[in-house]
C-alpha cells in the first residue's frame, strides 16, 4: 500500500494534477501536525521527538508543507536508531526556515545528490533496507518545487542530518470572523 501510495503521488506530481493552494496561516498550525502524526511513531522506537513552537506565519499550501515536513519527520524517525530528531522554525533575511534535525545514520557527501532521485535509497552500515521506499525524499524535491520552496540538506555520516525547507513569512493574520448575525 505505502509503494502505491507513493507511486500515485509521484504520478499526480508528473501530471499536473495537485494545485497548490496557498494561504496564509500561522507555522504552529503545521508543526501541531507533526507532533499529533510522528510522535508514536517516534515513541515506539525510543526515539524523542521535540517539536519547538513558533509563533511565525507563512503564505503556501498547508496540506502540501504538511506532507513535506511528514516525508521529512518520518525519514528522521526511521532512520535514527538513538537519540532524537528536533523539528522547529527559525526566521532569515530569505525567509522562514523549517528544519528536521536528527541523530541517525547521515548520509556521505558523495550520496547527497543522489537522495532526491525516486527509489534511491542509502544502503550500508546502520541501514537496513527494508526501511522506506525510496520516494519520500523525491516527493519532498517535488512539492518543494511546485510551492517554490527550496529545500536544503546538511549531513555528516554516522551523526545525522538535518533538512531544512524555506518557507515565506507573512505578517500575523487576524482570525476569521464569523457572518453578522450567525
Amino acid at each position: 500500500n505505502s509503494l502505491f501510495d507513493g507511486l500515485l503521488d509521484v504520478s499526480k506530481l508528473d501530471a499536473g494534477v495537485i494545485r497548490p493552494e496557498p494561504q496564509a496561516f500561522a507555522v504552529q498550525r503545521v508543526l501541531d501536525r507533526m507532533d499529533i502524526t510522528c510522535s508514536a511513531a517516534a515513541r515506539d522506537k525510543g526515539v524523542d521527538l521535540r517539536i519547538r513552537a513558533h509563533a511565525a506565519w507563512t503564505r503556501t499550501d498547508p496540506a502540501l508543507l504538511e506532507r513535506i515536513l511528514g516525508n521529512l519527520v518520518g525519514n528522521a524517525v526511521r532512520y535514527t536508531r538513538q537519540g532524537g530528531v528536533l523539528v522547529g522554525c527559525r526566521r532569515s533575511a530569505t525567509g522562514l526556515h523549517l528544519s528536521v534535525w536528527d541523530t541517525g545514520i547521515g548520509i556521505a557527501p558523495d550520496k547527497l545528490e543522489r537522495i532526491f532521485d525516486e527509489f534511491y535509497r542509502i544502503e550500508g552500515e546502520g541501514h537496513e533496507s527494508r526501511e522506506g521506499l525510496g520516494l519520500g525524499l523525491s516527493i519532498v524535491a517535488r512539492l518543494a518545487g511546485l510551492l517554490g520552496h527550496r529545500v536544503q540538506v546538511r549531513s555528516v555520516p554516522g551523526r545525522g542530518s538535518c533538512f531544512t525547507v524555506t518557507v515565506p513569512e507573512v505578517p500575523a493574520q487576524a482570525p476569521a470572523q464569523g457572518m453578522p448575525g450567525l
